[in-house]
């Protein structure tokens, strides 16, 4: 493996790294985000069911001293009248609900025995734990609770007073028809009212003519916990909370759940996300094509070089290599390079000169070695015929000799 590709495979890893750590990090931004949306949206829609029930309280609130001046409602009271307490008690009963502010009302004398009830027939003691709880502490006392038929109702106790003691206490009472309705108008969501075990008690829509529950399916956390989910029905989104109804003493008596329609703001989330999810690839292959091109220009000066000196190393110094001006680390190499060539150039050309002129010297001494040779043969030559010219002279001395 070259070393080009493993330092663009380093540099596409890192870049993939760095992504998928940016891309994690966005995720957990997204979930704390969401996270604080969905604290948001119960805390807020807390604060609301809170503030109307509030304010249905103060509207019974109005209509307490109807009872505690009733001179005679509260002396049937006090003697256990019935039939009497009825007739003082059922005006106001009428006058109340007609103005709205009432939906039930119910008298209990000091045993927490009821003695009228507009909710029901109903004898014995109230089940209302409120209601022992003003007789106990003799103070006004208000919360949700669940009367004796087991409907829930926004609650007003507060005591009757004969002569300075307590002779029982009055119930107003209204159902939580009106605080759903009141919520649906504040944020145009649909409100229900549900039971531990799931079956709707109240809601703010027609059934008829919304079918919410037969669009999505809900899933109710235990009863006392909170939630906010989604869910998705006919092509919508619905942000589902669901919320505590508690009584004063921090029962839980049901789920409050409010569904609103987050189709278009699901929907831009989602695109959003999408277009991140695009730009992300896009800018992630725009980088790879960056680090390659980048790497590819960074080495070519480099495989020049290269190129160059396998060249070199098979005896080619007519190379020249182009990139000496850089001012890199490859810039350097190849000036460098460049010198090393000129210098083997030159020295090259020394060898050649000196080669040239030892070629020389040995043609003059091969010269001279001929002439002296040829000299030698001459003397050679002479020397023979001067051997002759002897013995021609001997030859003839003796044959002088010979005739004297």
């Amino acid at each position: 493996m070259s070393l080009k590709l493993r330092l663009t495979l380093l540099a596409l890893g890192a870049l993939l790294l760095a992504s998928i750590v940016l891309i994690g990090l966005a995720r957990v931004a997204q979930d704390v985000s969401e996270t604080r949306f969905e604290d948001l949206m119960l805390a807020s829609k807390a604060q609301l069911w809170d503030r109307i029930i509030a304010t249905e309280m103060e509207r019974m609130e109005a209509g307490v001293q109807s009872m505690t001046r009733n001179r005679g409602a509260i002396a049937a009271l006090y003697e256990g009248d019935r039939q009497a307490l009825q007739d003082e008690a059922r005006p106001t009963f009428n006058r109340l609900s007609s103005s709205g502010t009432l939906t039930g009302m119910q008298v209990v004398d000091g045993d927490a025995r009821i003695l009228f009830s507009t909710t029901g027939d109903f004898s014995g003691r109230t089940t209302k734990p409120l209601v022992r709880a003003v007789l106990e502490e003799r103070n006004v006392m208000r919360g949700v609770q669940r009367d004796e038929d087991g409907t829930l109702v926004s609650t007003l106790v507060f005591p009757m007073y004969d002569r300075g003691q307590v002779v029982g206490a009055t119930v107003f009472m209204r159902h939580m028809d009106a605080p759903l309705a009141e919520m649906a108008a504040a944020d145009g969501s649909l409100n229900l009212l549900l039971d531990g075990r799931g079956n709707v008690e109240h809601r703010s829509y027609d059934p008829e003519e919304n079918r919410l529950l037969d669009r999505i399916e809900l899933d109710l956390p235990a009863l006392g916990e909170q939630r906010v989910a989604r869910a998705l029905g006919d092509e919508r989104a619905y942000s589902v909370v669901t919320h505590p109804v508690r009584a004063p003493d921090g029962e839980a008596l049901a789920h409050f759940v409010s569904v609103s329609d987050f189709t278009e703001s699901f929907g831009r989330q989602a695109v959003i996300n999408r277009i991140a999810v695009a730009s992300s690839v896009i800018v992630l292959l725009a980088l790879a094509i960056l680090i390659y091109w980048y790497t590819q220009r960074s080495f070519a000066p480099l495989l020049r070089a290269v190129s160059a000196a396998d060249a070199i190393a098979q005896g080619d110094l007519s190379q020249e290599l182009a990139d000496t001006t850089r001012n890199d680390e490859t810039g350097r190499l190849s000036h460098a390079m460049q010198a090393m060539l000129t210098q083997l150039r030159s020295m090259i050309e020394a060898i050649n000169d000196a080669t040239r002129q030892v070629a020389s010297a040995a043609e003059q001494v091969s010269a001279t070695t001929q002439q002296t040779d040829s000299g030698m043969r001459r003397q050679h030559q002479e020397i023979e015929q001067i051997a002759t010219a002897m013995n021609e002279m001997t030859q003839t001395t003796r044959e002088v000799a010979s005739s004297a």
